[in-house]
């Protein structure tokens, strides 16, 4: 077990957000704290004691801000400590070896999301007339930070996780962890988890649903959503009386477009018609912070659900004649939409109105976007590039070249962990990671495979990911 050390530790800040860190030199870090949040007890009178009162649960609060405070040598030099007004990221990684002032390189970091100073000091700045010793009179500048979130930054490790059976996982998603209580039973992180998958031509209705209880070390194959078509992509719904899980259908000859949702986890399903245009596939469902069901579709047409798949409204008509590959949302009123020839589509007041914007890369197809922490969108590309987008501007973050991107997504917890699947012209699959925001990427060694499809990110250090032949790849700390 390698023991970390205060000798290698590490500070970088990130004063722009769309720029990597910077290495912050000569500066003490001192101790860090990590709120988890007030657990306040809940009474009631005791049944069988008069007067008494026993404890009948407890109301968590939510965790407060990491606070720490940075000390730093006074010199010549741009004191950040005195002198950074704005708010900032800060990331101390710890190494035992290798080049100290590059953010990339780490074995463990700590990271602090919109920190910002709430009071900077100065030690002493002058000695007294009887003072000799001038290394005891060293002034020194210290600074409080409180920052909004936090987490620890792992090298990841990989685990196969297949399914038995054929196909190609094409989507998948695991159950928020949850520690239980009145209204939610308990759920370990990274256990419960879905996935659905496409089989080859002749096999439709084949074991394309399935879940799993432990990781993904054992799968259970459920109903198949539809008959007549494979399932495309999936998204799922938390409720008070259990979730529901709502899959969109791939095109089939003669038929609208479909989704099925099941409120029994796969056991039974409803399906729904969706549109009227014959041949078209649901590429992308989504569910905005309003609570609207959006789903993107072939021939330029998106649809829009207030009940949770019940019923359908056509949004879009096919007025850019395009298919529509994926849909995000980063506001109430903020969207975007990608789809095949350079389509973008955005809108700015929840989805009522969407207008054409120029995409990044003449004549590649965009496959996916996903919003970050700050509001950027990232987009990739049948030309293997991811580029963001920050409501004017594109700019090129990952280009790997004879590839294609087909899907990125940002973790749940702090929408700041980027993760995006490459697959090469030869059909391997390569899981990216940014630990900066999206605005550098690397990769993450994987297992022998065939082309992924399908991602989903539980937390900053905490992956699973689908593709051809049945293949599910569990990405996470090393020892987890």
């Amino acid at each position: 077990m390698d023991v970390i050390t205060r000798g290698t530790g590490n500070v970088f800040v990130q004063t722009d957000m769309d720029s990597g860190f910077s290495f912050l030199t000569s500066v003490g870090v001192g101790d860090i704290t990590f709120p988890r949040g007030e657990r306040t007890p809940v009474y009631r009178a005791d049944l069988l004691r008069s007067g008494r009162f026993v404890i009948d649960g407890f109301i968590q609060g939510e965790a407060g801000p990491a606070t720490v405070t940075l000390e730093k040598p006074y010199d010549s030099v741009y004191n950040f400590l005195l002198e950074q007004e704005c708010p900032f990221n800060m990331r101390i990684n710890h190494a035992c070896k290798g080049n100290r002032g590059l953010p990339s390189n780490y074995q463990i970091g700590i990271l602090m999301l919109d920190a910002a100073f709430t009071s900077s000091g100065m030690g002493a700045p002058t000695a007294l007339p009887d003072e000799q010793d001038q290394q005891v009179a060293r002034i020194s500048t210290s600074g409080e930070i409180m920052a909004s979130a936090w987490t620890l930054v792992y090298q990841l490790d990989y685990a196969q996780r297949n399914p038995s059976g054929s196909g190609s996982v094409l989507d998948i998603f695991f159950v928020p962890a949850n520690c239980g209580g009145i209204c939610a039973e308990a759920v370990a992180p990274a256990k419960v988890g879905y996935a659905i998958r496409g089989q080859a031509a002749g096999y439709l209705g084949s074991g394309q649903f399935v879940y799993t209880k432990d990781g993904g070390l054992t799968w259970v194959t459920r109903t198949d959503p539809f008959p007549d078509r494979d399932p495309q992509c999936l998204v799922w719904i938390e409720r008070v009386h259990g979730a529901r899980i709502v899959v969109g259908g791939e095109p089939a000859t003669g038929s609208p477009a479909a989704v099925a949702y099941t409120d029994d986890g796969g056991m039974t399903w409803v399906r729904v018609t969706v549109g009227s245009v014959n041949g078209q596939g649901i590429n992308r469902l989504v569910m905005d912070q309003a609570g609207t069901l959006w789903a993107v579709a072939d021939d330029g047409y998106a649809y829009a659900s207030q009940n949770l798949g019940i019923t359908w409204e056509t949004i879009l008509h096919g007025d850019v004649a395009q298919d529509l590959t994926d849909i995000a949302f980063s506001s109430l009123y903020n969207g975007i939409i990608v789809g095949a020839s350079n389509t973008v589509l955005i809108t700015e007041d929840g989805g009522a109105t969407w207008k054409s914007v120029t995409g990044p890369a003449s004549g590649a197809d965009l496959l996916t976007v996903a919003y970050n922490r700050y509001g950027r969108a990232f987009v990739g590309t049948s030309g293997g590039a991811i580029y963001s987008y920050d409501g004017s501007e594109w700019t090129l973050r990952l280009s790997v070249g004879s590839a294609s991107v087909r899907r990125i997504r940002f973790d749940t917890s702090t929408q700041y962990g980027g993760f995006a699947i490459v697959n090469s012209s030869t059909s391997v699959g390569t899981l990216y990671r940014s630990t900066d925001g999206g605005v550098t990427w690397d990769s993450v060694a994987g297992p022998t495979n065939t082309g992924y499809s399908a991602l989903y990110p539980i937390d900053f250090n905490t992956v699973f990911v689908g593709g051809n032949g049945s293949t599910v790849v569990s990405y996470a700390p090393a020892g987890r």
